[in-house]
């Protein structure tokens, strides 16, 4: 009787190490896949910062500075106002020649519209094209004719409210505080 009492103990020795075997077999493949998810992850995250800044970085060495769309010699877009090299007023980011952000109104070197506070290159105060109400319909700084520029409900100041050509009837036509010398008077 011993000797099956220790046949079965044998038994269950072998069983025992076969199962703890089996648990760090897949303790270590739960390891090895959490460990390709990170680093998975980890380098994921760093393509996309490079991508990101070398696609910032082409963006802002690539653009060509101080264009003269008129022929005055003065320039109109991509203006460098400091020499850095890098675009300050009337910014364009996509090549059509209209400005995207920092946009100068009354061409006065001074950005106006879709200002861009922290230099992403993404306008982040006074936007073009403001929809307030949520109707689809342009409310506020309203570029009517895709200039680049707004021509109904300006907003001169950036505290929300127009200023300047206000469309009172919502038919797309300044109704009220009319510029028609574009000083930025009415």
């Amino acid at each position: 009787m011993q000797n099956e009492n220790e046949k079965i103990n044998d038994y269950q020795e072998q069983y025992n190490e076969l199962m703890d075997e089996e648990k760090e077999k897949k303790g270590k493949k739960r390891f090895i896949l959490i460990l390709l998810f990170f680093l998975i992850l980890f380098f994921s995250i760093i393509g996309l910062t490079y991508s990101y800044y070398r696609n910032y970085t082409n963006m802002k060495n690539n653009i060509k500075l101080n264009i003269d769309l008129d022929g005055d010699g003065i320039p109109d877009l991509n203006i460098d106002t400091n020499n850095d090299g890098i675009c300050d007023i009337n910014c364009d980011t996509n090549g059509d020649n209209i400005p995207d952000y920092n946009i100068d109104y009354f061409d006065d070197k001074i950005s106006h519209f879709n200002i861009d506070t922290d230099g992403d290159g993404i306008p982040d105060k006074n936007l073009l094209n403001q929809d307030l109400d949520g109707d689809g319909k342009c409310d506020l700084n309203c570029d009517i004719d895709g200039d680049g520029r707004p021509d109904t409900n300006i907003d001169i100041d950036g505290d929300g409210k127009p200023d300047l050509n206000i469309d009172t009837d919502g038919d797309g036509k300044p109704d009220l505080n009319i510029d028609t010398d574009g000083d930025g008077k009415p």
